[in-house]
């Protein structure tokens, strides 16, 4: 199983001739858009697909998580925070697997014959791989140094570097699928995470639909060139996994869309008299310390799509909101008439109606904006409500619904990632 995180059709159907072998999966239709979770980001999406859990289930609504009622701070989720089993943990005891690179799969846990290598997708903890004593200094040999898991600062400026350490990754991921096919694992998977780090970073460099695209830039090529190598890569380990006798399946966890914008979510609830700050004239990205919470009704944490949270009176710490549903209710009004004004739809989700369990702490509400067109700032400039630039660092796409699925062998495959788990344990298993 090969996963390319972030991959949409409509980049295929762009690149068509440029990249034959993913092409000829698309025109054989054997190549289809499926549906990511909500929200469609890579922490959880991994996770649901792996494990067939929605992340209501997995308690996993995004990158953090609240620990407690008792305050308001976040903290980073990783392999801890998922409990149920990985769809490589229902093969027979005695089995040996081959999983790489797959997002919230760190830290690990060491099992006998069990390689698993990836990282928590967060500047602040080092990559984490476990390696039995078997194949140690074969693959420590095969990685070299650095042990490449994932791209800093791929919001940057150093838009050369990031080029060179992408290719670096990429050959390492090849030097590895060499590596493990012919040794006859029971499960192998594999997640590039190069291609979304790819796509945030040179979109706009590259397609001249996106309303920011850079005219004569110089990284116009550095996008198909990646896939064009990438390409031939792929149909070689596809070519190698019949040879060893896998049926190989090309996945994505969602797709993008090319990035109009963000909205300033917090800014707006400020304005509303909702949220209070502690300084007036504070400027920057929002965190809970900024937030003078005696006085607020409701905050919003920001990213690929907005998240609500209610401070609410015998739940919160410092909770002052009393009426929850007719707050809401409003709530959502106000907002879809103040978007209105600027021709952005709304769609607004509540964790209770999408999921079927809703574990771990949870958003109150989730905002996706036109579409998925726009992100969610958390920040406060004091300004507008809508820039046309990411607050972030510069960024060429928001996430998308819809990532792929594909593989020559199946005629039906899963419709969605939440699917897919539970068809690959009653296919494999």
């Amino acid at each position: 199983m090969i996963g390319l995180d972030s991959l949409p059709l409509a980049l295929i159907d762009e690149l068509g001739a440029e990249i034959p072998f993913l092409y000829s999966l698309r025109t054989k239709d054997k190549l289809k858009a499926w549906r990511s979770c909500d929200p469609p980001i890579t922490i959880p999406a991994w996770s649901v697909m792996t494990t067939g859990c929605d992340p209501g289930e997995l308690g996993v609504y995004g990158f953090q998580r609240r620990l407690s009622r008792q305050n308001y701070s976040m903290v980073f989720n990783t392999s801890e925070t998922v409990l149920q089993k990985r769809m490589w943990e229902f093969f027979p005891d005695g089995s040996l697997s081959f999983v790489w690179g797959v997002p919230q799969t760190a830290p690990h846990q060491a099992k006998k014959g069990h390689i698993e290598g990836g990282c928590i997708l967060n500047s602040v903890h080092e990559p984490h791989f476990v390696v039995p004593g078997e194949y140690r200094s074969e693959l420590s040999k095969l990685l070299g140094e650095p042990r490449l898991f994932d791209i800093s600062g791929y919001r940057g400026s150093d838009l050369l570097g990031m080029v060179k350490h992408m290719h670096l990754m990429l050959d390492a991921k090849d030097r590895l699928m060499r590596w493990a096919l012919p040794r006859g694992f029971d499960f192998l998977m594999m997640v590039l995470i190069e291609t979304d780090r790819l796509h945030h970073a040179f979109w706009h460099h590259t397609f001249s639909n996106h309303p920011r695209f850079v005219h004569n830039s110089e990284y116009l090529n550095v996008l198909p060139d990646f896939y064009r190598k990438l390409d031939l890569l792929l149909r070689d380990w596809f070519d190698l996994a019949y040879q060893y006798n896998y049926s190989p399946i090309l996945v994505s966890d969602h797709g993008v869309r090319p990035l109009q914008g963000i909205f300033c979510l917090n800014e707006w609830l400020i304005s509303k008299g909702y949220l209070t700050l502690k300084d007036k004239d504070y400027k920057g990205l929002l965190e809970p310390e900024h937030i003078d919470f005696t006085k607020t009704l409701i905050y919003a944490q920001g990213g690929y799509c907005g998240r609500l949270w209610l401070n609410l009176k015998g739940r919160e710490s410092l909770g002052i909101l009393e009426d929850s549903s007719g707050f809401l209710a409003r709530l959502k009004q106000e907002l879809m008439l103040e978007l209105q004004k600027r021709d952005i739809n709304l769609h607004w989700l509540e964790p209770q109606q999408i999921y079927r369990r809703v574990s771990g702490i949870a958003p109150d509400v989730l905002l996706y904006f036109g579409d998925l067109d726009y992100r969610a700032s958390s920040g406060v400039y004091l300004g507008e409500l809508v820039y046309m630039d990411n607050d972030t660092g510069p960024d060429g796409v928001n996430h998308d619904l819809y990532g792929v699925i594909g593989s020559f062998d199946f005629d039906s495959l899963p419709q969605n990632i939440l699917d897919f788990s539970q068809w690959h344990r009653r296919v494999f298993c």
